[in-house]
């Protein structure tokens, strides 16, 4: 005769074991939430980048780039804080989101063009002459896929425009800080005058 005891025994045991099963269950659906949502957070986008600045990164002297806010904020507007999903919260309310998020990858679009061979080739570090057409193709017409650079997103953070140092417009491809405020104006005219806001990415080539 099975005693008391050993059904008691039993019964935990089988306890024990149900807990440890559904504990096992709620770790793999947990890690593979993550990892579908890394996946998802983590996008692949593309970027237009000039051949100055494509020389910049080969050369290793480019590893930061900025835009502005989109939507800017109004001009009264004091930065109170930056959650850590990036968005860049203001004193009237006004929220702004980054575009890019640590680890994302952007692909870079550049000036190309085509060598008597009919192979692909790149204004930027190239020694060839470009034979068919005699043209080289706006980075516009650049598709996607052919991107030879693939710079991976490292961190993001909010920058004011009239901080910025020689040592940053250098980390921004730039040999001064005078020749990184000819850009500003180029591309936004008010931004240096009205200290704007904008979002500085560090990055490194990606696999690194």
């Amino acid at each position: 005769m099975i005693s008391e005891d050993w059904l008691k025994i039993k019964k935990e045991n089988r306890e024990v074991e149900l807990f440890c099963i559904s504990i096992l269950i709620m770790y793999i659906i947990t890690w593979k939430y993550w990892n579908g949502l890394g996946r998802i957070l983590m996008k692949t986008h593309s970027i237009i980048l000039s051949t100055d600045m494509v020389e910049a990164i080969l050369a290793g002297r480019k590893n930061k780039l900025w835009e502005l806010f989109s939507p800017r904020p109004a001009f009264n507007a004091e930065l109170d804080h930056v959650d850590d999903l990036v968005y860049a919260v203001f004193t009237n309310g006004q929220i702004c989101r980054s575009r890019y998020f640590a680890g994302d990858i952007l692909g870079v679009r550049e000036i190309f063009g085509y060598d008597s061979e009919k192979r692909r080739i790149f204004k930027a570090g190239s020694s060839s002459q470009v034979t068919k057409d005699n043209k080289w193709y706006p980075a516009a017409m650049m598709r996607g896929e052919w991107a030879r650079l693939r710079l991976k997103i490292l961190s993001c953070q909010v920058i004011r425009f009239r901080d910025m140092s020689n040592t940053d417009a250098f980390a921004e491809g730039y040999c001064h800080l005078n020749d990184w405020k000819s850009a500003v104006f180029r591309k936004a005219a008010t931004a240096w005058a009205c200290n704007e806001y904008a979002w500085e990415y560090s990055f490194c080539l990606e696999n690194c």
